[in-house]
């Protein structure tokens, strides 16, 4: 007799090409199994749950067979791969029956691409593939199945997608060939990573890819990225694209090479320092933060950045005449620093004074011939005058020590200059000026025109609505004899001077003495913020004339502020450091946690970097992402900081121990910029891994069923997959009581 109920079927390929078919007697039975013959029992009526055995069948020919009855089906099964004989899942596969045409049996490949069907004995056709697939329908040869017997019909589909190739070689620098470099391929659409190769020992690499176009970037530990680089594939086409990683190396000397470390302590002459970065190869390092330390009576640069020559400028005033010293320091990750010292020195009370004759090209001395003075560099005129009957000049000027001046001279309409002279504080220096092409037969030219030149203080405050402010402007006369002298001041809503006549938004101060040649006036301007002005920068506009239709004109900025008790922002405020709070995992498993660093502010965040505190039983597997992980410190870097407007993100594998035993547990991460940014803990919810009721007598006949359920429909029981050796493990227990 053969059992007419069935819980359950165990239908799979071992190891040896045999096909088990288990069966699952009424409610009650049991399950007898021994090595290469499987015997079920029934309960017969009045017997015990136990009851007798009726049938004991050998596994032959792959098939088992449990009952007396006549068997009625056979097996059909098979893999399906692609052309490169890799195995494709979730493709459906069907019988069909050539004489009808019609389907009775369909089923969907694994992740092994295989499948197996029950059908009736007869004779098929197995096809796989349908319109929506990315693959060509591809049909098996009709077969024949016989009653509890498998036939297998494996089948290849051809991709309905048309591919081509990327290949280039990955190098440094110098054109060394980078060999285990990653070369990874990335949808540009979704941001997904969909090929990712290493270079061999050339250096190269090749990739096949479905037509469209891709990002590719290469990495490797020790180097920075290469950059994505945009590519576009063809169908059966190779395109090349060749990939350069910058290296990474950190500072590892810093030099002063130049110094004019012996300057005037008057504020007004810089002492300038140029430094060197080098590398560990002695090659000069570009784009280096180079920090400067000085003593609270040194003013200047603090900060600068190294140029393609590895070197940066820094320049220093003091108001004391006394030595300073200074300590340069490069680098965020591994700093490297060096000392100096500077020496300022008394400055002379007296301006620097310029003389010198005007001649023509015969060595004749021009009469009332007219000389200007400027910096060098610069059409800025700092200094006017008209040579005597004899050619010869003589003025001073406002400029600091050890500036370079051009002098300039024109007489009857031609004009000549000397080559740059260097000026010193208190001392006087020679400049003769020829001019060619004249006689001093010929009459000077007509007296200058007053010529106007109008600068304003920089020191403005913090100002917030209410605040009163001063700005300091100051005019001179570069050219000739003036008449009369004003400013005129342009304010925006919101901003007004203090007891100036004018109309709403144009006031003017007049000068009531006229402004000599080579003088200059000063005035004190207070102005008042509106308690109603709006935040943000506001502009001043100041134009100054001297009775002439020729003009100068000198912009401020004011920065109104919310409150003037806020400290000035530092790169570091607007940083917001987040992570997941908690995440689940296995014990034996791997969990991801992603931490983000966004730069909400207006200051680039030079460097930054995330130290990781793991507990017992956790460690880093891996970091992706930005920034350069360190497995060794549990540390990554973003050598590039944190620009404004832009996130950082990097996300770390943890690997849990399978024989970790707490509950949960906590890993710490700190970020830290030029001062520490913030601190997250996430909390690592420890999972039970499950297990199976293996042990003789501890399973109960429901679980039995489960087992055996959760095989057949490849699901889990108690949180876990379950193997075939696992399921007679569980039948054998429940029988063994």
């Amino acid at each position: 007799m053969k059992t007419e109920t069935r819980f359950a079927s165990l239908k799979r390929s071992v190891v040896v090409g045999l096909t088990i078919a288990l069966t699952v007697s009424a409610v009650g039975g049991a399950f007898v199994m021994s090595a290469g013959t499987v015997t079920a029992t029934e309960p017969t009526e009045g017997l015990s749950e136990t009851g007798e055995a009726h049938t004991s069948e050998t596994i032959e020919s792959g098939s088992l067979t449990v009952g007396d009855g006549q068997e009625s089906y056979g097996f059909v099964s098979g893999q399906v791969v692609d052309t490169s004989n890799d195995p494709l899942s979730d493709i459906l596969v069907e019988v069909i029956d050539p004489s009808t045409g019609e389907t009775v049996a369909t089923k969907r490949t694994d992740s092994t691409g295989r499948y197996t069907m029950e059908v009736t004995p007869g004779s098929y056709s197995i096809v796989a593939g349908s319109a929506s697939s990315a693959y060509e329908t591809g049909t098996a040869r009709s077969i024949t199945v016989e009653s509890q017997l498998t036939s297998e019909a494996d089948i290849v589909l051809s991709s309905i997608q048309e591919y081509g190739f990327l290949s280039g070689r990955v190098t440094d620098r110098y054109n060394n060939n980078i060999t285990d470099a990653t070369v990874k391929v990335r949808d540009p659409a979704t941001g997904e990573i969909v090929s990712q190769v290493q270079t061999d020992e050339r250096g190269d690499y090749t990739v096949e890819l479905p037509t469209g176009s891709y990002e590719v970037i290469a990495e490797k530990s020790g180097y920075m990225n290469s950059g994505s680089q945009a590519v576009t594939i063809e169908a059966e086409r190779t395109t090349t694209q060749d990939l350069l990683l910058g290296q990474l190396l950190l500072p590892d000397e810093i030099i002063v090479i130049s110094s004019d470390n012996t300057v005037p302590a008057d504020g007004s002459t810089d002492a300038t320092y140029t430094v060197l970065v080098r590398d560990q190869n002695g090659d000069p390092l570009e784009g280096t933060t180079v920090r400067a330390e000085t003593p609270s009576t040194v003013d200047g640069s603090t900060v600068e950045s190294t140029g393609p020559d590895g070197q940066a400028q820094f320049e220093f005033r003091s108001s004391t005449a006394q030595d300073a010293g200074v300590k340069f320091t490069a680098g965020q990750v591994a700093p490297v620093s060096t000392e100096d010292t500077i020496t300022f020195s008394p400055v002379s009370d007296e301006p620097a004074v310029v003389s010198g004759i005007v001649t023509n090209e015969n060595n004749e001395r021009l009469p009332n011939a007219n000389v200007r003075i400027r910096p060098e560099g610069s059409g800025e005129i700092i200094a006017s005058t008209t040579a005597d009957n004899d050619g010869t000049y003589e003025t001073a000027i406002d400029i600091g020590s050890g500036e370079r001046v051009v002098v300039e001279a024109t007489y009857s309409g031609e004009s000549g200059q000397t080559v740059p002279t260097v000026v010193e504080s208190g001392r006087t220096s020679t400049a003769n000026v020829e001019i060619t092409g004249v006689s001093p037969s010929q009459p000077p030219i007509a007296p200058p025109s007053p010529e106007v030149s109008v600068v304003a203080s920089d020191n403005l405050e913090r100002v917030v609505p209410g605040d009163r402010f001063e700005i300091t402007y100051e005019v001179s006369n570069t050219g000739g004899e003036a008449s009369t002298g004003a400013i005129e001041l342009t304010v925006p809503s919101g901003v007004d001077p203090v007891s100036i006549t004018g109309d709403e938004e144009t006031r003017a101060v007049f000068f009531s003495d006229p402004i000599e040649p080579g003088e200059s006036r000063t005035t004190t301007v207070s102005f008042e913020a509106s308690d109603n002005i709006a935040v943000g920068e506001k502009e001043i506009f100041a134009r100054a004339h001297l009775g002439t239709p020729e003009t100068d004109t000198v912009t401020s900025t004011v920065d109104i502020l919310e409150d003037s008790s806020d400290p000035p922002a530092t790169p570091g405020d607007n940083i917001n450091f987040t992570a997941e709070d908690s995440v689940s995992v296995r014990a034996g498993g791997d969990v991801s946690v992603t931490y983000s660093l966004d730069n909400t502010g207006d200051t680039d965040l030079d460097s930054a970097g995330i130290d990781f505190n793991t507990p017992d039983g956790v460690s880093i597997s891996k970091f992706e992402g930005d920034g350069r992980g360190v497995k060794s410190s549990e540390a990554v870097y973003f050598l590039n900081g944190v620009p404004t407007v832009v996130r950082q993100e990097v996300t770390v594998t943890y690997a849990v121990s399978d024989e970790i035993s707490s509950e949960a547990v906590h890993v710490e991460a700190t970020a830290t910029g030029a001062e520490q940014i913030g601190t997250r803990n996430t909390t690592l919810e420890i999972e039970d891994s499950g297990s199976l009721p293996t042990e003789p007598g501890e399973p109960e006949f429901t679980e039995v069923l489960q087992v055996i359920e959760a095989f057949n429909s490849d699901s889990e029981f108690n949180g876990r997959d379950v193997s075939f050796i696992e399921v007679l493990e569980v039948v054998e227990a429940y029988n063994t009581r």
